[in-house]
């Protein structure tokens, strides 16, 4: 069960290819965005602080991707 080591703030090795964890995403205040087609401002509203599940590469596995034959 490698989900529950994942949801428990691991992280958890997948074989030879990466690490899987949760990131936690910090809360943004509100602030004011503008709109970039048509110019005009609206205000953003203010997002609490959320959990992302990452997945990061192993650097063996991402030297071998830059070696993969890749099908065109």
């Amino acid at each position: 069960a490698m989900h529950v080591g994942v949801l428990r703030g691991e992280r958890i090795a997948v074989g030879k290819f990466g690490k899987v964890h949760v990131r936690v995403k910090p809360a943004t205040k509100a602030r004011m965005g503008r709109n970039p087609m048509t110019g005009e401002e609206i205000k953003i509203p203010a997002k609490k602080a959320t959990k992302v599940p990452k997945f990061s590469f192993a650097k063996s596995f991402k030297e071998e991707a830059t070696k993969a034959k890749v099908k065109k």
